[in-house]
C-alpha cells in the first residue's frame, strides 16, 4: 500500500524554507543596525549621567574654593609626575563625587591602567579619540603610548587665542578656554567663577580622555574639546559652568556664533564674552 501524507499536513518545501531564512536575514539586517545604536544611545546617556555628577561636584568645589574653577592639574608642568598625578583634577573633585574612582598617586595610576567610578565612560573608545584628534586643528601625536588613562573625561585650562585677527571670521573664531591653570613662567592662573560671562553656555569638562602621556617625557595629559568630537557616533557629552550637562553633535570647536560686537567667537568655550 502507497504511503499517503494525512490530510492537512504538509512540511515545508526547500524554496519555502529558503524565503522565509531569506526574510529573517533581512529583518536582521534591518534591526541590527537599530539596536546597535539603541544600545549606543543607552552608553551615552550614562555617561552623561556621569558628566552631570562631575558638574555637580566641580560646583561644590567652586563653593569650597572662593568660587575659583577648578584646575585641571594643580601642579606646574615642572613637577614631578607623581605629584601631577596628586593634583589632577581627576584627584581634587573627589571628595564631591560618590563614586568617583580615583588615582591617589602615580604607582596606583599605573598599576591599575584604566579609571574607575564616575570618570568611566561605558562607549569610550580609545580609536575614536585618536581619529577625532587626526582631524584638522587636532594635534593626535598627544596620545601615543599613553601609560594610564585616569579618566574618560577630560577637563579644559585656560587658552585663550590671543592671535590679533581672532573673531575675524567663522574659520578664526575667537575663544579662551575656561578653567584655571599655569603660565608660560610657572605661576597660577585662577579663573574666579564671576569672570564667566555666560555660565550656561561655558563648557569647561567633557567627554575625551586625561592620561599619564607615555611619548618623550613622561606627564600628565588632558584633552579636551576638538578631540572628543567622536565620541558618541557624532558628538560628546559636555559639563557646563552653572551645573548642568548636555550632548553637542559635531565638534564643539566648530560651533561658533557672533556676539554683540560682531567678533566671532566659540559658543561654548569662551568665558569671557556674553
Amino acid at each position: 500500500m502507497p504511503y499517503s501524507t494525512p490530510r492537512g499536513l504538509r512540511g515545508f518545501t526547500l524554496i519555502e524554507l529558503l524565503v522565509v531564512i531569506a526574510i529573517i536575514a533581512i529583518l536582521a539586517a534591518i534591526l541590527f543596525p537599530v539596536f546597535a545604536q539603541a544600545r549606543e544611545k543607552a552608553r551615552q546617556v550614562a555617561c552623561l549621567s556621569n558628566c552631570k555628577q562631575i558638574a555637580t561636584g566641580q560646583m561644590m568645589y567652586m563653593q569650597d574654593y572662593d568660587e575659583i574653577v577648578m584646575f585641571w592639574r594643580m601642579t606646574p608642568a615642572t613637577a614631578t609626575l607623581d605629584e601631577q598625578v596628586r593634583g589632577s583634577w581627576v584627584n581634587i573633585i573627589q571628595p564631591y563625587l560618590k563614586n568617583g574612582g580615583e588615582s591617589p598617586n602615580l604607582a596606583a595610576a599605573l598599576a591599575r591602567k584604566e579609571p574607575t567610578g564616575s570618570m568611566i565612560c561605558p562607549s569610550f573608545n580609545y580609536d575614536n579619540i585618536i581619529k577625532a584628534a587626526s582631524q584638522p586643528g587636532c594635534n593626535p601625536t598627544n596620545f601615543i603610548n599613553p601609560q594610564a588613562v585616569l579618566a574618560h573625561y577630560s577637563m579644559a585650562m585656560q587658552l585663550r587665542n590671543g592671535s590679533a585677527t581672532a573673531g575675524s571670521s567663522q574659520s578664526n573664531p575667537y575663544y579662551n578656554f575656561p578653567g584655571s591653570g599655569w603660565s608660560n613662567t610657572n605661576q597660577p592662573l585662577l579663573l574666579p567663577y564671576a569672570d564667566v560671562k555666560a555660565p550656561a553656555q561655558t563648557a569647561n569638562i567633557g567627554d575625551g580622555v586625561t592620561i599619564i602621556r607615555g611619548n618623550g617625557t613622561p606627564r600628565m595629559n588632558a584633552q579636551f574639546g576638538c578631540e572628543s568630537a567622536f565620541s558618541h557616533q557624532e558628538g560628546a557629552n559636555y559639563c557646563f559652568l552653572d551645573g548642568h550637562a548636555k550632548y553637542l553633535k559635531g565638534n564643539i570647536e566648530r560651533h561658533v556664533r557672533q556676539d554683540s560686537t560682531g567678533r566671532w567667537i566659540m559658543t561654548y568655550l569662551t568665558f569671557d564674552r556674553e
